[in-house]
C-alpha cells in the first residue's frame, strides 16, 4: 500500500474515467497559469538538477516526466523508489549533490 495517495478523485462514489480525468486536467490548467507546467519554461536555459522517482505516486511520475521534458530535459537522477523512499534517504545523497553544484558553478565562470 503507499505511504501517500495524494490526490483521489470521486465523482458519485466512483472514480474518475480517463477521459473524465483528462478533461479535468485541461480544465485546470485553462485556469492555472502560474502552474509549472507553464513556468517551467524559464528554468530551460538555467542549470537545474531533477530528482525523479520513478515509483512516485504523490507526484504521479508521469507528470515529473512531462515536467522534465517541458524543462527542457535538463540533468535528472532516476531513482526506482517512490516519494517518501527517495526524501527519507535524501540526506545521503548531499555529497553528489554539493559536487553537482560545484560543477554548474564552474561551467558559469
Amino acid at each position: 500500500s503507499p505511504w501517500i495517495n495524494a490526490v483521489n478523485v470521486r465523482w458519485n462514489g466512483k472514480s474518475l474515467t480517463a477521459e473524465q480525468s483528462a478533461r479535468l486536467s485541461a480544465a485546470y490548467l485553462r485556469h492555472a497559469p502560474l502552474d509549472s507546467y507553464y513556468t517551467s519554461a524559464s528554468l530551460r536555459d538555467k542549470p537545474v538538477l531533477m530528482l525523479h522517482a520513478q515509483g512516485d505516486e504523490a507526484v504521479p511520475a508521469a507528470l515529473g516526466e512531462l515536467l522534465w521534458e517541458r524543462c527542457g530535459r535538463p540533468d535528472r537522477w532516476v531513482y526506482d523508489a517512490g516519494h517518501e523512499m527517495l526524501f527519507t534517504t535524501l540526506s545521503g545523497r548531499i555529497p553528489e549533490m554539493m559536487e553537482w553544484l560545484e560543477e554548474q558553478g564552474q561551467r558559469a565562470k
